[in-house]
């Protein structure tokens, strides 16, 4: 065990609002094991989409993107679109479907599609 305060040695990273995601030291692992395969979006509406993995992103809290030209964030898209509050917005987003559109979703909304 570490010191009192440190990150577990295999975080479960929706601990704590996802404060143990580090991208630095994640998502490089996250995102060989994810990119090209088919994932789940479940919309806060419950709608489902299916695209597949581009890359693995920024926290939700710190993304932004450009949306009727403005800079906002993923977090703050969500919760202004869909009156929706992630409960975990310290953990990244994917970039889903197209690679050239900025497509990027919380990860918590995100689920693996048995791949065929």
């Amino acid at each position: 065990p570490g010191r009192r305060g440190d990150p577990p040695s295999y975080p479960n990273f929706r601990d704590q609002g996802g404060k143990y995601w580090d991208s630095r030291r994640h998502a490089n692992t996250l995102e060989r094991d994810l990119k090209g395969l088919k994932v789940r979006y479940i919309r806060p509406d419950k709608q489902k989409r299916e695209w597949r993995c581009n890359k693995v992103m920024e926290s939700a809290r710190n993304l932004k993107f450009e949306h009727e030209g403005k800079k906002i964030t993923v977090e703050a898209y969500f919760k202004n679109a869909y009156k929706f509050k992630l409960e975990f917005p310290l953990l990244p987003c994917l970039h889903l479907g197209s690679p050239q559109k900025n497509f990027y979703i919380p990860a918590e909304l995100c689920e693996m599609k048995t791949q065929a």
